[in-house]
């Protein structure tokens, strides 16, 4: 929970930096490195809340939204469930682009942010975006790379990839994040496209 009462999820492998304190009639600005669910609350127009992350700030006076911003990935994901928030894009000084108009989502909207500095909009379902929130994997015809992106992150371990091409096979399935990582491996297994082998802090992935 934040100094003004706006409550905050972090996913794994993610940090939010923030003040002790927000100042009055000023904005309340964070910093998010990967991914996160904010329920924000709302305050006066003079007091919006906002979310630098990377080369995008994001910025509501009190809505329900979830942002994925990790380094390591191409694209900044940003979805929205309550409310309306405004996407601008920030240089290296953390100033906001002149030359690009603010992108304002709707509930229900995830834009995608991709390494050309373009803005995409797309309606989806917003419980693919918050399942981590909620303690599940989700895959709905993902390509296992990012699964194995997702596992690496959330149980600590680093992935390799023996075979380059099983990389593009793709899945869809719903999976506890309570459960071992024995566990999710196994279930993956169990399509029979793909193989794994255990060593120490390693997940050798095989078709």
């Amino acid at each position: 929970m934040l100094p003004d009462g706006t409550n905050v999820w972090l996913n794994a492998f993610s940090s939010l930096t923030f003040p002790t304190r927000f100042v009055d009639r000023a904005a309340r600005k964070v910093v998010l490195n990967g991914e996160a669910y904010f329920e924000v609350v709302k305050k006066s127009p003079l007091t919006p809340f906002i979310v630098q992350s990377r080369n995008q700030e994001l910025e509501v006076l009190g809505t329900h939204f979830n942002i994925e911003a990790y380094r390591d990935g191409q694209n900044i994901k940003t979805t929205l469930l309550e409310g309306a928030v405004l996407l601008s894009l920030v240089n290296k000084q953390n100033l906001k682009t002149l030359n690009d108009k603010p992108v304002k989502l709707s509930p229900g909207e995830q834009s995608i942010l991709n390494s050309n500095e373009v803005f995409s909009i797309n309606k989806i379902d917003v419980n693919d975006a918050i399942a981590w929130k909620n303690g599940y994997f989700m895959f709905k015809s993902e390509p296992l790379e990012s699964i194995m992106q997702k596992i690496s992150k959330w149980y600590n371990v680093e992935v390799v990839f023996k075979n380059e091409e099983v990389k593009n096979d793709v899945f869809w399935g719903t999976i506890s994040r309570a459960k071992n990582i024995s566990g999710i491996l196994k279930i993956l297994e169990m399509t029979g496209e793909v193989r794994f082998r255990v060593e120490d802090n390693k997940i050798i992935v095989m078709k």
